[in-house]
């Protein structure tokens, strides 16, 4: 018999579905904002209600749901309104075949994320845990919070391996999950200063990426929930809270956008920029300015335009090598010039030859990658790719409730923060690469633990 919560959710689905199909076009692109709402709030209403809900609202299930359904619905908006500072979105989209199947196609994909979560073992992870003690010399916290302020002026290049851009951030955050651990566990008062420290220190040295931001709240959020073994309720504390730290969210992308040169006010630093703020948000370019800053037409508008390719038989599929490629990271081109291409290159050289010529890149979601990869039999996979997800965050949270801090607990932390990396479509190759790019600090900085302990 199918559990209450999965056929209520099968339900909804199947009527979202059933909407879908017998409208026409010119009203299904009014409503389709409605169907994701409703759909991530039939989700979200699910989850919340759910013994240790906290377990299931941190699950990479429901933050992949958020994410993406928040862009559908807001990314909808503004590529079927043409905003944004180009229309090249909004040209693609009056080109598709059909916005229906799209539609049908990321509502299914949805419910299959969500009935993924559905089959692991989190339905019978107590509510609390045995504790053991984390003991880190003294010298360690503030160790790790210079190399953090540090790498926030100086550059990691390992050009000399084949990667390309600035590699810092990626020892920045594996600090910061150390430094976060270890707070979480210690409970004690100063670290409400440490971490507002922590995200000062990344916005010096990230404000270009939004993201590297993001993933340092969700990492101090995420523990400290873990840490309380706190459910999530609806009240005036929480929701104060929550408020509080939207506006502490907003105020970041404000300060982070004005920074990268939105508004051309070319501020020297944040204290500046946050003189702009007010000039900016009123400013003429600001809703097409914001329309760019968070992607949405760029997430939503690229992802679904890959789905037309695919559904129109303008592309031939990869049958998952897109997914392989990882395995041929070692193998220089030159030695293996068949290796398999990144789902960015395959889709950039597609939609905007031109673009990838000059190194461009547009990413596509892990839906649309699936789709690429394997059209509807690609359903099975997504399935089986997020109850993997989900069995690997199972063995994070027993880690972290048992006080666990070792160079694997550390490992899946960093993958779990950044795994959103990997959904919106960087590839499952540079997701792992990044993972595994940290582990020699992070074996140093276990070495420090166990030799000064």
């Amino acid at each position: 018999m199918l559990d209450n919560k999965l056929f209520y959710t099968l339900l909804v689905t199947f009527f979202l579905v059933l909407t879908t199909v017998i409208v026409d076009n010119v009203l299904l692109s009014y409503i389709i904002p409605i169907i994701y709402l409703v759909q991530i709030v039939t989700f979200g209403l699910v989850f919340f209600k759910s013994r240790n809900n906290r377990y299931y609202i941190f699950s990479p299930t429901f933050l992949t749901l958020l994410y993406l359904n928040l862009n559908f619905i807001v990314g909808h908006i503004t590529v079927s309104t043409g905003l944004g500072f180009d229309l090249k979105y909004y040209n693609a989209f009056m080109r598709y075949e059909s916005l229906t199947f799209i539609t049908v196609y990321l509502i299914i994909c949805n419910m299959i994320v969500f009935t993924s979560l559905q089959f692991t073992r989190i339905n019978r992870l107590p509510y609390t845990f045995e504790s053991n003690d984390i003991k880190v010399p003294k010298f360690l916290i503030p160790l790790l919070l210079i190399v953090l302020f540090v790498l926030g002026f100086v550059q990691v290049d390992l050009s000399f391996i084949g990667g390309g851009g600035d590699f810092s951030y990626v020892y920045k955050l594996l600090c910061a999950c150390f430094i976060v651990f270890i707070l979480s566990y210690k409970k004690k008062k100063s670290r409400f200063f440490i971490y507002p420290l922590i995200i000062v220190f990344f916005i010096i040295g990230s404000y270009s990426s939004k993201r590297e931001i993001l993933y340092v709240i969700i990492l101090i959020i995420f523990l400290e929930i873990m840490r309380n073994r706190s459910n999530l309720k609806i009240n005036l504390k929480y929701l104060f809270y929550g408020f509080l730290g939207f506006c502490g969210f907003i105020y970041i992308v404000l300060v982070s956008s004005i920074m990268r040169g939105y508004g051309s006010y070319e501020p020297e630093n944040i204290v500046e920029a946050s003189s702009y703020i007010n000039d900016y948000v009123t400013s003429d370019i600001f809703l097409d300015a914001l329309t760019a800053n968070f992607e949405t037409n760029a997430v939503y508008g690229n992802s679904t335009n890959a789905i037309n390719y695919v559904y129109s038989n303008q592309v031939e599929l990869t049958y998952g090598s897109t997914f392989l490629k990882f395995l041929f990271i070692p193998f220089p081109r030159q030695i293996f010039p068949d290796k398999p291409d990144s789902m960015i290159d395959i889709y950039t050289r597609k939609f905007m030859p031109e673009f990838r010529a000059i190194g461009g890149s547009y990413p596509i979601i892990i839906y649309s990658e699936v789709f690429w990869n394997f059209h509807i039999l690609g359903f099975v996979f997504l399935f089986f790719l997020f109850k993997i997800l989900n069995k690997l965050y199972v063995k994070l949270l027993i880690n972290i409730n048992n006080n666990i801090m070792n160079v694997g607990t550390i490992f899946l932390l960093f993958m779990y923060i950044t795994f959103i990396q990997f959904v919106r479509g960087s590839g499952l190759e540079i997701w792992l690469l990044y993972g595994v790019l940290t582990l020699p600090l992070a074996f140093i900085i276990n070495f420090l633990i166990k030799y000064f302990r």
